[in-house]
This record gives structure tokens, sequence and C-alpha cells, in this order.
């Protein structure tokens, strides 16, 4: 199986991982996106060549984003990792890249070797959330528009987004107004 990963620049490492994290997202059903065949194959899709295994990736990607979830989640609450969470994030980034030319000729990171499609995968997103820690990790943020626990990375130029979507900050909004009309009524 032949994964399709380059790097134009870490932004595509630094989506996939939060991407791959909010793959767990209780406001959705399933909760786990990674435990259900047919969403798993759609989330991976654009990323392997053959979609046979996409499933049986997706389940084995779980305890990966487990990890990186949690890392994340820290992150954003101003937390250091636990020292458990950065031997594993440190061990899973272990996988071997080099740096070459796609096919369009634009400067890309490929594995050295060859690897389980997993096993890249998880370096991949790997990759990406230590670019968000060294770039800028005030700009990680988790939804507050509860119980909605997205990931996501601020690019305003402000710098003061709240809510991952327009959707979740009327949510909240609308909870905030109902709750003020209650204590006033």
């Amino acid at each position: 199986m032949k994964i399709l990963l380059t790097l134009n620049s870490l932004e595509e490492a630094m989506s996939f991982a939060i991407d791959l994290a909010n793959t767990h997202d209780p406001m959705r059903d399933p909760v786990d996106s990674l435990a259900d065949a047919e969403i798993a194959t759609e989330f991976l899709r654009p990323l392997l060549e053959d979609e046979e295994d996409a499933a049986r990736i997706g389940r084995d990607l779980r305890p990966h984003r487990d990890i990186l979830r949690k890392a994340f989640l820290d992150l954003a609450a101003g937390l250091e990792n636990d020292q458990s969470t950065r031997q594993r994030l440190e061990t899973a980034l272990e996988s071997d890249w080099k740096l070459g030319q796609d096919d369009e000729g634009k400067v890309a990171v490929f594995p050295r070797q060859k690897q389980s499609a997993v096993k890249r995968l998880v370096s991949w997103s790997t990759l990406g959330f230590f670019a968000l820690k060294q770039g800028a990790p005030e700009r990680l943020r988790v939804c507050q528009s509860a119980p909605c626990e997205e990931i996501f990375h601020d690019k305003t130029k402000a710098g003061r987004q709240r809510f991952c979507s327009k959707r979740c900050g009327t949510r909240f909004n609308v909870a905030q107004y109902r709750s003020r009309e209650r204590d006033t009524g």
C-alpha cells in the first residue's frame, strides 16, 4: 500500500494531526469516527491509494489518536505533556524521513524506508503536532461551546477565536441569552 503523503508545507501535517485528534467527538454520531469502517474509509481516502485496508488502518490509529488528543488538550490548556505522553509521541516520530521533490517538482518529505501505513500516518500526525507545538501553541484551542470538544488552530488575525465553527458560536450565544432571560424573568 502506498500512502500519498507529500509536504509542500507543514500545514498539511498540522491539519491532519488536528483532524485525526477530532475523529473522537462527543457531538457526532458515532462519537469515535475511526470505529466506523465507512467513516474511517472516507476520512483516510485522500491519503491512501488503496482503500481496502482503510477500516483496519482506522482501527489501528485509534490508540495514537487518543494520545494525540490528550497532548493537544494539554497544550490548549497551557499544560506540559506528562512524561508518558511525551515519550510515546517522540517514539512515534522516529520514522526516517527524507527531503525530495514530488512529481510537480515541489519540495516534499518522504519516508526513507518501507513502513506500514499506520506507522507513516502516526509519524505524519506526530510531526504535525510538534510543528503546532513549536510554531504557535497559544493559537491551539478547544471549542468553548460545551459539549463540543473540537480542537482547532486559531488562524484569525486577532487570535481570539473561541469556537470551532459559527454553529458552535451561535449555540453558545443562544445558551447564554436563554440563561440571562431565565435569571431576569
